[in-house]
């Protein structure tokens, strides 16, 4: 080995050290010294914590909170504190702001002798299923087989009918580009609920921080990234697993879209799409 090598691992050893020891109040050393060798890492550093440094610093002051995690419920991150009802009332008064994400890691994979892939692709914010939804009477079966069952097409049914976006989760930049930047800049949302591998919970939770978001984040049970090199090439659709959530960890997701859904007055008929997200449309 050489001694570039040597010194990489070393520096590796030292930043996981500080990671498992929430050196500072921060778990993000190894993944935020690793992602500035890449887009996200450099375009979040510029456009976020560089351009708008009180709200990297108040950001990064918030996620020390959650990094302890004692906001955790199983799979779950909260990324608020109070009273829930009272977070889910204030979400329900402003349903425009809030928006669900989920991995594209979740469609369906095509599978030798069973059913075929999604339709509409992997490693991309598409969703044949959400684009001609219409919820009127009841809700339309899926006209094609792969859409049986996928969590992305059953959870934009609850996220319709609680009037809340959508967005099919792809590379981290994207993330930052559409979701992020928009949120930290002119406020465009407010609280998400994301579902993504448990290795980046928390660099996502710093990053929601910062750019002023806050809700939940929940972990993948299977299928997930486990390491910076699982990750980053996930980051450029190479994940041949299908990602999975527990069943207490989905059915959180599903009532909380439930309860916003209770409290509002009016549902939502369908979804329009404005770039990458899914906007309700009554």
């Amino acid at each position: 080995m050489t001694e570039w090598g040597i010194a990489l691992g070393l520096f590796t050893r030292i930043l996981s050290h500080l990671d498992r020891h929430i050196a500072l109040g921060f778990r993000t050393w190894d993944f935020s010294a690793r992602s500035l060798s890449h887009e996200y890492g450099r375009v979040f550093l510029a456009q976020a914590v560089l351009r708008h440094p009180l709200h990297a610093i108040r950001g990064a002051l918030a996620y020390r909170h959650f990094a302890r995690g004692d906001l955790d419920i199983g799979n779950i991150r909260h990324l608020y504190t109070g009273d829930e009802e009272a977070f889910l009332y204030s979400v329900a008064g402003e349903p425009e702001t809030f928006l669900v994400g989920l991995g594209f890691c979740l469609k369906p994979m095509t599978v030798p002798h069973s059913n075929p892939g999604c339709p509409s692709g992997r490693f991309n914010h598409d969703c044949e299923y959400l684009s001609s939804l219409e919820i009127s009477e009841s809700t339309p079966s899926p006209r094609h087989p792969a859409c049986q069952g996928c969590l992305i097409g059953e959870v934009g049914v609850a996220a319709l009918q609680a009037g809340v976006n959508m967005h099919v989760l792809t590379s981290a930049a994207e993330i930052a580009h559409d979701i992020l930047f928009p949120s930290l800049e002119r406020r465009r949302f407010r609280h998400v609920f994301f579902a993504i591998c448990p290795y980046s919970v928390e660099p996502m939770s710093l990053a929601l921080s910062i750019c002023g978001l806050d809700g939940y984040i929940a972990r993948y049970s299977a299928g997930n990234c486990v390491d910076f090199e699982m990750w980053i090439r996930a980051d450029r659709g190479i994940k041949k697993e299908r990602t999975l959530l527990d069943p207490p960890t989905y059915a959180k997701l599903l009532d909380t879209l439930a309860e916003i859904s209770r409290l509002r007055s009016k549902p939502a008929r369908c979804f329009r799409r404005e770039g990458n997200i899914y906007i309700p449309y009554t």
